[in-house]
């Protein structure tokens, strides 16, 4: 192993070319020396080396240091390039395998030309140091999880208050809606898969039951937590989405921590520890808070097309107004007088009137100036989806008059006899005997429906959010290829292995070389000992810095299998058994394993010999 270290450490060192005075080989050595000794031509190679080094007797044998302005300074060698491997290995070893800055720190007081260049090509080398090597993939995503639309997916997890109670509350659900951000908290006296599944449907029979349910608490967790919701609910068709995978639903797991500082913030300013009480007020906080990824909208516009409502905060009235009002009428009459005339309210305030009014076109008309601000393209974009339902809805009825003519002329002759007077209708129009216009398109014309208006409102606070959504996923994927390129056929790759598939002192990375790269842009890793049978995306690899892996193994085997022949103490040697009995024979799994019962295996069973 040492000898194939070795050797690509000289090709590297080789393919950097060194200058002889840095790294001399030993004929380089001889003849430096004979040229130091006076023994050739004083020429201005020999000025040269007389300016930075000098010669040292040390038990008979002439050594080159590097000049001492001091006389009891410590001497620096000058090595040569054959003996660079052993003193670089020396130096690294002493360190426990340390880093590039380490192991320089550990060579530069006796010798004078390794630079740091040169450790980190024998770090690029050291199979040790590759498995040992950590995986920096914090902030890096490759396949951003796309919703849809509302109830695409919805994502739960829990947060664990076991150490602070509250009465019989030992957690918090957290359920968000993937693609509005809408959180809904519900505090929890157990973790068991019925109590999630009973508060989940109290949203789902609010908001809608989504496609897919999101949970990294695990599969068994979350195949629980869905059959429970079908035994509750025998209609409702869902699946659940990918577990144990934090990464995945990075989205609700930023809440939750953006859940708890509220949650301190509340307590505090309460001076309550009471936080069950506190989750709907936190709730209604963070639901209302500006979102990134949602074009800087809150979660509750989003889901609602409007700012929450918080009572008469909305409205123009000053605070000693507000407390002073004791009927509705006495409401009515300051709303009336504080109202500005139609089309002169502001545009953040239009969507909090308590009483809903016709708008006026001229607001949203596209004909209007081009937008100053984010309000005036927000109504143009309004306007374009009101004109878009203007034009479905006389579509749908001129296709239904084009059926039956005849029949249409009688229903519309017979609807303008029963008709009620329409309010515009002047003198003039009758005078020119022109009939009042009684058809509803006409109707739309004249005023906008609000109810349209707020469903427009609604299609366009989503149509931001996605867009907002979209610009995030495609700067995400921008910072991950920028740091993750992708792999070629035999380039040289590090296979992390988890706590659970290796000992406590084996490696953290297994070193391979890859094999195929499959159609789903995904890699199949070849090793020494075996290949591995599932494949990895690019974000589960680290690139090696060389190729240490010689020959590449075609068997298929587990990632677990192969950190056990790769390791030098067996693997990763835990088990566990639940015997009842004495466990004195090949049927515990410890005994058979040739290992001692432990803590974990069956802390209730006082029969057990195996310890």
């Amino acid at each position: 192993m040492e000898a194939l270290f070795a050797d690509r450490f000289d090709d590297a060192i080789r393919k950097e070319k060194f200058s002889v005075h840095i790294l001399p080989s030993r004929k380089d050595y001889n003849t430096m020396i004979s040229t130091l000794a006076g023994q050739q031509t004083k020429d201005r190679g020999y000025y040269y080396l007389r300016s930075r080094f000098e010669l040292l007797d040390i038990a008979g044998s002439q050594r080159i240091v590097k000049k001492r302005h001091d006389a009891t300074a410590h001497p620096r060698y000058l090595i040569t390039k054959e003996d660079l491997f052993q003193r670089i290995l020396e130096a690294h070893v002493s360190t426990g395998h340390g880093g590039v800055k380490k192991t320089r720190l550990g060579l530069h007081d006796k010798y004078c030309n390794i630079t740091e260049r040169m450790v980190a090509i024998f770090l690029a080398n050291c199979e040790s140091c590759q498995k040992k090597k950590s995986k920096p993939n914090k902030g890096l995503v490759v396949k951003p999880l796309c919703s849809s639309g509302l109830g695409s997916r919805g994502q739960v997890d829990l947060i664990i208050m076991e150490s602070q109670p509250d009465r019989d509350y030992v957690n918090i659900m957290n359920y968000q809606d993937h693609f509005t951000k809408f959180n809904f908290l519900r505090p929890l006296k157990s973790r068991t898969a019925a109590e999630v599944a009973y508060n989940l449907i109290d949203i789902f029979t609010l908001i809608g039951a989504p496609c897919i349910l999101q949970s990294d608490n695990g599969r068994e967790f979350a195949a629980k937590v869905v059959y429970e919701l079908k035994e509750l609910w025998p209609s409702l068709m869902i699946v659940h989405g990918r577990p144990r995978h934090p990464q995945s639903q990075g989205s609700v797991e930023r809440s939750n921590h953006d859940i708890k500082q509220m949650l301190i913030a509340w307590t505090t300013d309460n001076s309550c520890s009471k936080w069950a009480e506190g989750l709907r007020f936190v709730m209604l906080q963070k639901n209302s808070s500006a979102h990134r990824n949602l074009n800087n909208r809150s979660p509750f516009e989003v889901m609602f097309g409007q700012k929450p409502l918080v009572g008469l905060q909305k409205t123009s009235l000053p605070n000693d107004v507000m407390r002073k009002l004791e009927t509705e009428e006495e409401l009515a009459g300051l709303l009336a007088n504080t109202t500005p005339p139609h089309g002169e309210t502001d545009d953040d305030d239009t969507d909090f009137v308590p009483q809903m009014s016709p708008i006026d076109d001229s607001r949203l008309s596209p004909q209007a100036a081009g937008p100053s601000s984010r309000e005036d393209a927000e109504h143009e974009s309004v306007s374009a989806a009101i004109a878009h339902l203007r034009a479905t809805q006389t579509k749908a009825r001129s296709d239904t008059d084009n059926e039956d003519e005849e029949e249409t002329d009688f229903e519309g002759s017979l609807a303008s006899q029963m008709s009620p007077v329409n309010d515009s209708w002047s003198s003039t129009n009758a005078d020119d005997g022109v009939a009042p216009s009684t058809r509803e398109d006409d109707a739309i014309s004249e005023t906008v429906d609000p109810l349209t208006t707020h469903v427009a409102l609604i299609n366009t606070r989503r149509e931001e959010a996605r867009k907002g959504q979209d610009k995030s996923r495609s700067e995400m994927l921008r910072r991950t290829k920028q740091r993750l390129s992708p792999f070629q056929v035999g380039d040289a790759v590090l296979i992390p292995v988890s706590e659970f598939d290796r000992g406590r002192l084996d490696s953290r990375n297994i070193p391979g070389v890859v094999v195929e790269v499959t159609p789903r842009e995904t890699y199949r890793i070849g090793t020494e000992h075996g290949t591995v049978n599932t494949t990895f995306s690019r974000s589960e690899l680290l690139k090696g810095d060389s190729n240490i892996v010689r020959d590449v193994n075609p068997e298929l085997m587990s990632v677990r299998h192969l950190a056990g022949l790769h390791s030098a103490h067996g693997g990763q040697g835990f088990s566990k058994c639940s015997c009842g009995s004495t466990c004195s024979s090949k049927r515990c799994t410890c005994k058979k394993s040739a290992v001692k019962c432990n803590s974990h295996c069956h802390p209730r069973n006082g029969k057990c010999t195996n310890k």
